[in-house]
This record gives C-alpha cells, sequence and structure tokens, in this order.
C-alpha cells in the first residue's frame, strides 16, 4: 500500500485513462464492411481520418447532421447503435515542453484532440475527511483547425459544438467514477483559436499547431483512497 496519496496528476491521468465517450445512435444500416450509424453526436471525430473504436479499426467516410458513415479497417465487424470512443490524449506541463512533446509526435492522428491541463490553480488537502484533496484546476479540451477553418461560425459547427459534448460528458461521469464528489458548478470559454489575445485580437498560437477548443474550470473533490495507508 501507498503511504503517500496520489497528486493531483496522478489522479488526473487515472480519470483520462478510464474516461469514455458515449454515442447513442438510433439506427445502424450497412453492408459486411461499410455501414452508418444515425446520430447528431460526433464528439471529436472528423471525416477522411481512421480511429480505434472498441479495439478495432473504422475510417469515417462521411459526417452529415443525421448520421456518420464508417467503413471497417481489416475487419467486418460493424459498431452497435451504442458505441463508445476513447479520451482524448492527456497532457500536462508548461506550453513550452507541451509542443516540444507534441512536435515529436509524428503521426498528426496522435497528436489531437488533447486535453491539456494548464496548470492546477489550488489544491486543499484534508485530515480525517472523507475528501481528502480538493483541487481547482484549467484544462483545455483542443483539436486542430484543419481544412482552412478559418471563419468562427465553420469553426463552432464543425469543432466547438461537438467538442462541448466531450467536455459535458466528461463533468457528468465524474461523481460516477465513485472517487470524486460531485460537481456543483464549473464554467467553459469557447476559443476558436488556442492563441494569446491583445486588445486588438488574436496575437500569437501558443503551440505550433494551429488549434481551437473549450476551457474548462472546475473543481474537483477526490475522495479518500482505500488503498493508501497516509498519515
Amino acid at each position: 500500500m501507498r503511504k503517500t496519496p496520489k497528486n493531483t496528476i496522478e489522479r488526473l491521468t487515472d480519470l483520462f485513462n478510464s474516461f469514455k465517450i458515449v454515442i447513442n445512435g438510433t439506427e445502424q444500416i450497412g453492408t459486411a464492411s461499410d455501414f452508418q450509424i444515425y446520430t447528431d453526436e460526433i464528439a471529436y471525430l472528423r471525416e477522411g481520418r481512421t480511429y480505434q473504436i472498441q479495439g478495432k479499426q473504422y475510417y469515417v467516410n462521411v459526417i452529415t447532421p443525421t448520421y456518420i458513415s464508417f467503413t471497417c479497417v481489416g475487419h467486418t465487424d460493424l459498431l452497435p447503435n451504442k458505441f463508445e470512443l476513447d479520451s482524448p490524449f492527456f497532457f500536462h506541463g508548461t506550453i513550452t515542453q507541451t509542443n516540444k512533446e507534441l512536435a515529436d509526435i509524428t503521426d498528426f492522428q496522435e497528436r489531437t484532440p488533447l486535453f491539456y491541463l494548464y496548470e492546477i490553480i489550488e489544491e486543499n488537502w484534508f485530515i480525517d475527511k472523507s475528501n481528502d484533496l480538493e483541487t481547482t484546476l484549467r484544462l483545455y479540451l483542443l483539436d486542430s483547425k484543419e481544412y482552412g477553418q478559418t471563419h468562427t461560425k465553420t469553426i463552432y459547427n464543425d469543432r466547438l459544438n461537438s467538442l462541448y459534448k466531450v467536455i459535458h460528458d466528461f463533468v457528468e461521469w465524474l461523481p460516477k467514477k465513485g472517487k470524486q464528489g460531485v460537481i456543483e458548478e464549473y464554467s467553459t470559454t469557447p476559443l476558436t483559436n488556442f492563441a494569446t489575445i491583445k486588445e486588438y485580437g488574436y496575437d500569437k498560437q501558443l503551440f505550433s499547431e494551429d488549434l481551437c477548443g473549450i476551457e474548462l474550470t472546475l473543481k474537483i473533490k477526490f475522495k479518500k483512497e482505500v488503498n493508501c495507508v497516509c498519515n
């Protein structure tokens, strides 16, 4: 057993390793390898990419307001109406260091989408209480802007609106995990460009890749770990 409690970074890493995004569809039609799932939930899926979903590879052909068209890659197992996507990648550290880590990943599909912990605003530790750690976080859910997405309306329609689902699903899932208390409130800010802002508008991208996303600020109460003999 551990003699010291896990810190915020360790606990967040555990959370993102187990978080799944649920896509709820109403109907599935198709052949042995090409099929459609009728849903208006796309999370971070986008056309022209191959994703590992529930242990197998699927290529996304077309995304419309009412359905997603898939092709099985190397198999013929169609997805069910309701399926799970893995959590976005989790990065933490300074902007400079995280940017270097992202640059070292040669496959662009392994870089985004990502949760980026910009800073731990505050940590409060408690003794002899059911919650041993309360932490306030500033997190970003970021995704790349592709195909010349420069207009605000396009960025909202193509990326931000669907990323909001991921944020809300994550916050609602936290208490169900059993190691966190209920999230009483949280705040979000849409970012059409992950960049520094000056009085005349966006000034400089914070990462070398052109990203947009949602800023999430929330307070999490972590329950005391049962396998920790902590003093």
